[in-house]
């Protein structure tokens, strides 16, 4: 029996309308338990199926999302360190720097711009 014949004799039985059961034969009621017992069973793995598919996507989202999270962080993180070392070079140009201070000044521009290379900031 299809799942839809098993579903219309279970609804005949409920109603006990034997004429219109497309299981309306010798020893119905253990037939249709029988049949009733292997449309559970399959609609029960079926879930649990759909169930563990489901709970991997969302494990996959989540991790998606971290890792997305981790990224934004990243960039947030570089983007600050890029407007901090601007900030550093606008304040320290040359027309604000005496002549004791140059060579101090000289190896801090250095020091910015390195660090700007191993951040990965340099535009």
């Amino acid at each position: 029996m299809t799942d839809a014949e098993i579903i219309k004799a279970l609804e005949c039985c409920k109603n006990d309308d034997c004429d219109n059961c497309p299981n309306n034969f010798g020893n119905c009621y253990a037939n249709l338990a029988g049949y009733a017992l292997d449309l559970i069973s399959r609609q029960k793995a079926e879930i649990e199926k759909l169930t563990y598919q489901v709970n991997r996507l969302k494990k996959y989202d989540e991790e998606r999302d971290i890792r997305l999270h981790t990224r934004l962080i990243a960039t947030a993180k570089a983007e600050a360190i890029n407007k901090f070392v601007e900030r550093l070079i606008e304040l320290y140009t040359d027309e604000h720097i005496t002549d004791d201070m140059h060579c101090s000044i000289g190896v801090i521009k250095q020091n910015i711009y390195d660090m700007k290379e191993i951040m990965g900031c340099n535009k």
